[in-house]
């Protein structure tokens, strides 16, 4: 509203505006029903009576301010970048983002928001920023988007997949090594069908929502096997030879076998037929296998039976025997042999002499 002194006898007034005439008999005048553009506007006004006008007043300069239209929102995905698009507004300079609780100017009209996005629901809200002067800023224009949370705490134990729940999603993709794709509505999943083998498997783990899907979660899972104990495991002996002679059933996968004579490691070989006579003690031993796998996909087998056996050893032939007579009676000496525990002496007539 424009307001001015009155002037004494006059019967009216003419308010200038931008060189433009408004008639007026008060000493108001309400700018507004001009409907003035935004930016300043120089004013000034005389009085009139009849033929007589007063001189014109000076100028004063009247400022039309405008708020700034709100800005409409899009959002668009491509791959894993989530954009804002902007539609520009006449006059702003620039607009101020808030995603979340975190605000930012930008004048930029397709905006990169992916960094700002936490899973669940963002609130993404824009306001066209004026030029601190004519042009005021707009309402908020407001626009919400839903990421999907990457599942958490992926593990695998006893063929059983879990990991934490994903809050909005629905299903869940599940990829095993990129060539199996399971979907499941729960976060606790059996897929021992599909890790049984021994080897390495590449795990990944999406959240799902209708048609939208969020960043996979990766985990690497090794799955091992135990070997089998040997087995058939015996240990022959040649009388004539006296070699004990250790078989046993080969088993699958396994690199070597460790063989334990009396409880202590006394080889390791690749075969499964075996001379363990020098490893052995005269007399009882006792013997197990154990097959020893690669020590990341197969491990190594429980102990197999164990089989009691026994090593005998072959003397050598009394050497240097001789017979002497000594005070009236005959004696006989020899070399002693090593390991003898005794040794029997056989007396045999072969031609006698009777008196």
């Amino acid at each position: 509203m424009l307001t001015f002194d009155k002037f004494d006898d006059a019967r009216g007034y003419t308010v200038i505006v931008n060189d433009t005439q408004y008639q007026t008999t008060n000493n108001q005048f309400n700018l507004s029903q001009l409907s003035l553009p935004a930016g300043y506007h120089n004013i000034s006004v005389f009085a009139y009576n009849g033929n007589y006008i007063s001189l014109t007043s000076y100028e004063i300069e009247y400022k039309v301010t405008q708020v700034l239209s709100a800005p409409l929102l899009a959002l668009e995905e491509q791959a894993d970048i989530v954009y804002l698009e902007i539609m520009p507004v006449l006059n702003a300079t620039k607009y101020q983002l808030q995603i979340n609780q975190i605000i930012f100017n930008t004048t930029d009209l397709n905006v990169d928001i992916t960094d700002y996005i936490v899973g669940g629901v963002n609130t993404i809200k824009v306001i066209a920023v004026g030029d601190e002067d004519i042009y005021l800023n707009s309402a908020e224009a407001t626009t919400t988007y839903l990421a999907l949370g990457i599942p958490a705490n992926l593990k695998v134990q006893n063929g059983i997949l879990s990991f934490d729940a994903v809050s909005e999603a629905t299903s869940y993709d599940i990829v095993i090594n990129e060539s199996t794709t399971i979907v499941a509505n729960n976060t606790t999943v059996d897929i021992s069908t599909y890790i049984s083998n021994p080897g390495v498997y590449q795990i990944k783990v999406r959240a799902v929502i209708g048609q939208k899907t969020g960043k996979f979660a990766n985990i690497e899972h090794i799955t091992t096997k135990q070997l089998d104990a040997p087995t058939n495991v015996k240990v022959n002996r040649s009388i004539d030879s006296y070699i004990n002679t250790l078989k046993f059933d080969l088993v699958e996968n396994a690199s070597i076998y460790k063989i334990f004579i009396n409880g202590l490691l006394a080889l390791e070989t690749t075969n499964n037929e075996i001379d363990i006579t020098n490893y052995s003690q005269l007399g009882e031993n006792t013997v197990y296998v154990v097959a020893v796998g690669d020590g990341q996909f197969y491990l190594n087998s429980q102990n197999s039976a164990t089989v009691t056996y026994e090593r005998f050893k072959k003397l050598e032939s009394v050497k240097n025997l001789q017979v002497f007579a000594e005070a009236g009676k005959y004696y006989i000496s020899f070399d002693g042999i090593e390991d003898a525990q005794g040794y029997r002496v056989v007396v045999r007539v072969v031609n006698s002499i009777n008196n």
